[in-house]
């Protein structure tokens, strides 16, 4: 014999119990879907904020690096005379036939502060030999020379660069054809 289910003998409780539940079921559901969706949002927001900071730290680190050349090239501006001087009184040393004692320290100088010029980027540019280019030098004059014309012969005063920025042109003479060997080419 099979018992049937008791259809019949539920309490009051019991009937309204289910639909309660699954009242409850899917409110908690539909919140469980806020969530989500609001965890969605707050991710894309983070990623958002964070590709901002990601930005901001590239704008700071080219800032600075920018800060960094430029203060580079104000030292560099106020130590190259300086050099220009030591350099001066070097050779000025020698044509008077200073002994070794006045030399010295001269030259230590000039070394130590090359050394401090070289560890801040900066380099002397030594143009003998190369084509004149108006952009990195300054024409001193010119002289009749052998080789190709306005080919850089004699430096006058060292130009100095900071990578590929020139701070400073050289200022050279260059050479040119003397009237013999331009009516020899005519």
């Amino acid at each position: 014999m099979q018992e049937k289910p008791d259809c019949g003998n539920n309490t009051p409780e019991q009937e309204t119990g289910a639909p309660e539940q699954m009242t409850r079921l899917l409110e908690a559901l539909e919140k469980v879907k806020t969530l989500e969706e609001e965890i969605e949002k707050l991710k894309s927001s983070l990623s958002a904020q964070l590709m901002d900071n990601a930005r901001i730290i590239q704008i700071a680190n080219r800032e600075k690096e920018n800060m960094a050349q430029k203060t580079r090239k104000e030292v560099g501006n106020l130590l190259i005379p300086v050099a220009d001087d030591l350099e001066r009184a070097m050779s000025m040393l020698g044509e008077t036939g200073q002994d070794a004692s006045c030399r010295a320290p001269v030259e230590f100088i000039l070394k130590s502060l090359s050394n401090a010029l070289s560890q801040m980027g900066l380099k002397a540019i030594d143009p003998i030999g190369e084509k004149f280019d108006p952009h990195k030098f300054e024409l001193g004059g010119q002289e009749e020379g052998k080789g190709e014309e306005n080919t850089v012969c004699r430096v006058l005063r060292k130009g100095y660069s900071i990578g590929e920025e020139i701070i400073r042109p050289a200022l050279v003479v260059c050479t040119t054809k003397s009237n013999h060997q331009k009516e020899e080419n005519q």
